[in-house]
């Protein structure tokens, strides 16, 4: 049996010229808001909108021109790729992080992944939904970050604050929002953090003084479309 079903709604956008057609993906849990606001936004600037989630409640979004509920979540990947060769799209966007590091985890080829992701290349794809291959990526780019090493245990952790130094944050690989980021100031708080983490390796990095400052861009196609910025 297929995991997914496709809905077709009809809406006064359709019969008119489009300037485009988007696919959007996700998960969105408790955020499905944010779907909302972008099948909106992309709606007023005159696109046909796709959605390929496992969030039901996404169902009652009017903006959405062709809804694909998936029962299972590991499905998702190849559901959007299936649904990107069925339909020609000027815009893929995958949602949110959870759908994001599914199709990088999932056992498409990375042909197929980069169908999908919004990078260009396969070596692209590894820093994806990873603080450690962020950092990585910028490192041999040139790119100055806060001083930064990579733990795979408790054992290594405790030799890697070494590099590093006091203070330091140890952050767990894949989180968000501030979840899995522990700031150490001491060798008592970087124990109870090793005790406390149960997903390696981990990010330990130099914590910096400084004031935080937003970039944020949209890139399609790998060109500068619009960026922001802000304090």
């Amino acid at each position: 049996m297929e995991s997914f079903q496709a809905l077709s709604f009809p809406n006064e956008a359709q019969g008119r010229m489009n300037s485009g057609r988007a696919l959007l993906v996700g998960d969105f849990g408790n955020h499905y808001m944010i779907v909302f606001e972008t099948a909106s936004l992309l709606k007023r600037a005159g696109f046909a909108v796709d959605l390929v989630t496992n969030n039901p409640v996404s169902r009652k979004l009017t903006s959405i021109d062709h809804f694909v509920f998936v029962d299972n979540a590991d499905d998702l990947p190849r559901v959007a790729l299936e649904r990107s060769r069925e339909t020609t799209y000027d815009l893929i966007s995958i949602m949110d992080d959870f759908a994001l590091m599914g199709i990088v985890r999932s056992n498409l080829s990375d042909e197929e992944k980069l169908a999908l992701l919004p990078v260009v290349a396969p070596m692209d794809i590894r820093h994806i939904g990873s603080k450690i291959g962020l950092s990585m990526v910028l490192q041999q780019a040139g790119v100055r970050t806060p001083k930064f090493a990579v733990a795979h245990d408790k054992t290594e952790l405790n030799e890697k604050i070494e590099e590093v130094g006091f203070p330091a944050f140890v952050k767990i690989d894949f989180s968000g929002a501030g979840d899995g980021t522990f700031e150490c100031n001491s060798r008592t708080e970087l124990d109870a953090v090793g005790n406390d983490i149960h997903i390696w390796p981990v990010l330990v990095q130099e914590k910096i003084e400084g004031y935080e400052v937003d970039l944020s861009a949209f890139y399609q196609n790998a060109e500068l479309v619009f960026f922001s910025y802000s304090t």
